[in-house]
């Protein structure tokens, strides 16, 4: 699309790019232009000209993709924004996750005779999933109601890592509510062979376990770093009464790992692992020091994609330039920012006092409005004893300075005792008129109130 065209149009949405061509949908880039140089970019999911299904079933399946999924909002799914209607065909608005998928980083690193993806890259996607399909598996809606839903393709290819490191599950595709009348033609299974569970082979009513079982498949094969299926052997998984440990596939593995993917993958799902959530924990009690933190994984997916990565940046940037990667944009101005202060720092703005010694840049200056302008000067009332108050009323000369400070001063001034550390001369008793008494009263009340908020300020 060149700088002069008018973009095509997908209902509210521009159209950018062909992404992909699937056996269902074809996946575009677009974008959402509101006002004010609002822009939003969004992955458009529509029914393909050719494609693996009836053009009405495929319609459905995407209508109940949308439906069963819109109320997802979880870190590792790629969450649904819209669906709409254009010239008669239904369209689907998703998340856009610029990255790769699982099987692309397969092939990459399988090139060459690569080493595969490193084990503890794929322990950590495999986790991520699991916590995913869990989510899904326990779904709740606004209203209370549970709306368990079941994956059914859970495979490489509707796996994406973003280039930050984070998992997405993407292709709810075959999605199916459990409890929720099959529309799957007699004769046919949706789904990838090489993933599926026994159960969903035999077209069997699924549950959750069915996914924890393609996971284990997914896993297994990259720990594995091949294919299960081969054509020398093209039995699939869900059609073998176990599969070798992953110890003895890829040797310093924990042991432990054996025990959970033969957990997983046990073709009696009543003997299978019970739910996501348990396969998730079962991982990271085996083998959790081995797994990945997402920057590492970004590291990685930087190295291996280096091209790939700026290619799709460049391309992003020429369809819809924002204001950071326009030619000329101004940059984000990096020292326009809130400063953090700490605590002590605060107090002595507050009290308009000066900040205490910090290796912090910030200074009490910086907590301040410009729109209030200079700070004023604070007030200088000076807290009195009991026996100043008592001279002035008495127009006799002050005793030696004892200003309120400490909290001893001022606890000793409440209880009406000598403070510690300090030499106050006798309190006079006698002399007193019934006015002065009442003023000096009156005035010892004014000193404990001020001496109380001190002490709550203090502590």
């Amino acid at each position: 699309m060149s700088g002069t065209e008018r973009p095509q149009k997908l209902g509210r949405y521009e159209l950018l790019h062909q992404l992909t061509r699937g056996g269902v949908a074809d996946v575009l880039l677009g974008q959402q232009v509101g006002d004010a140089g609002f822009r939003k970019l969004v992955v458009l999911k529509r029914v393909a000209s050719q494609t693996a299904f009836d053009h009405d079933t495929a319609r459905q399946m995407l209508i109940r993709e949308a439906r069963l999924t819109a109320g997802f909002v979880h870190s590792n799914i790629a969450q649904v924004y819209d669906l709409e209607q254009h010239d008669g065909a239904y369209y689907l608005a998703m998340e856009f996750v610029p990255g790769v998928t699982l099987i692309e980083l397969l092939q990459r690193t399988s090139e060459h005779g690569g080493e595969g993806v490193p084990p503890g890259l794929s322990l950590s996607v495999a986790r991520d999933v699991a916590e995913a399909l869990h989510y899904a598996h326990t779904f709740m809606t606004p209203s209370g109601r549970r709306q368990a839903v079941i994956h059914r393709d859970v495979a490489h290819k509707n796996v994406m890592l973003r280039w930050d490191g984070v998992t997405k599950l993407l292709d709810f595709g075959l999605v199916k509510r459990l409890g929720q009348p099959s529309m799957t033609r007699e004769g046919l299974v949706k789904g990838t062979v090489d993933f599926m569970s026994p159960e969903q082979l035999r077209g069997e009513p699924l549950d959750g376990r069915s996914d924890v079982f393609s996971l284990g498949v997914m896993l297994y094969e990259l720990l594995a770093r091949a294919p299960i299926t081969t054509p020398a052997d093209p039995t699939p998984p869900a059609q073998r009464p176990a599969l070798p440990p992953i110890s003895s596939r890829a040797p310093g593995l924990p042991k432990a790992l054996d025990a959970v993917l033969a957990h997983a993958l046990h073709p009696d799902r009543a003997q299978r692992t019970l739910t996501a959530r348990d396969f998730s924990r079962e991982l990271s009690r085996a083998c959790g020091e081995l797994m990945w933190e997402a920057e590492a994984i970004s590291d990685f997916l930087k190295a291996e994609f280096e091209a790939e990565r700026a290619a799709m940046e460049a391309l992003v940037a020429k369809l819809a330039p924002d204001e950071v990667s326009a030619p000329g944009a101004r940059p984000l101005d990096a020292d326009r920012r809130t400063e953090l202060v700490s605590p002590e720092q605060i107090r002595a703005a507050l009290s308009a006092g000066p900040p205490p010694p910090s290796d912090r840049r910030a200074t009490t200056k910086d907590i301040r409005s410009p729109a209030l302008g200079a700070e004023p000067e604070a007030a200088t009332t000076d807290l009195k004893s009991p026996e100043e108050i008592r001279a002035a009323l008495h127009d006799e000369p002050a005793p030696a300075t004892n200003h309120l400070k400490s909290p001893e001063e001022l606890r000793a001034a409440l209880r009406d005792e000598p403070a510690t550390a300090t030499t106050a001369p006798p309190r006079r008793r006698a002399g007193l008129s019934p006015a002065l008494l009442a003023a000096a009263l009156l005035g010892g009340a004014a000193v404990l109130g001020c001496a109380a908020w001190l002490l709550s300020s203090l502590w």
